[in-house]
């Protein structure tokens, strides 16, 4: 595997902080034209992000050796998320909540620290995406909101 220059690293961070702004717009114009509700979508989407894409923040650090540098960029992005998913209206409350009590848990970890890094980690598998699939699975407006959001998703053309 090659490794990132940090200047690229930087680069992909951006990219990736970026991509929910403008994906949450794209699907909420879908569900539009397809005369869907925005609001009922996106919240599909808000939930599928934090379950199947915030870890990618842990990414560069956990496919390689610990480096200091690129936990603290997954420290920046993830706050970074955390911060965008409780500020959006579509979050249902528990989970705003739920994601305040992450952000100010790991705003107390030492992120420049292997240890800081991996107990970050197992804060944000266990106490969002873990309990955020089983929320969903329990929830069946959430759980509708998700599956609406994954269909219609796959009929957004990919560029």
């Amino acid at each position: 595997m090659t490794e990132l220059k940090d200047s690229e690293l930087e680069e992909k961070q951006r990219e990736w902080i970026e991509y929910p702004q403008k994906k949450i717009e794209e699907i909420r114009q879908k569900a539009k034209e397809v005369g869907l509700d925005p609001e009922h979508i996106a919240r599909g989407y808000i939930i599928e992000n934090i379950i199947g894409d915030d870890g990618n923040a842990f990414g560069p650090t956990r496919l390689g050796s610990f480096n200091r540098e690129n936990s603290i960029l997954a420290w920046e992005t993830i706050s970074w998320r955390l911060n965008w998913e409780i500020d959006r209206p579509e979050t249902p409350p528990e989970v705003k909540e739920q994601l305040g009590k992450i952000l100010k848990k790991m705003q107390e970890i030492d992120w420049t620290t292997e240890e800081g890094f991996e107990e970050a980690y197992q804060l944000w598998r266990e106490d969002a995406k873990n309990w955020l699939v089983n929320i969903r699975n329990t929830n069946p407006q959430l759980k509708k909101a998700s599956e609406d959001y994954l269909i219609l998703d796959g009929l957004i053309e990919r560029k």
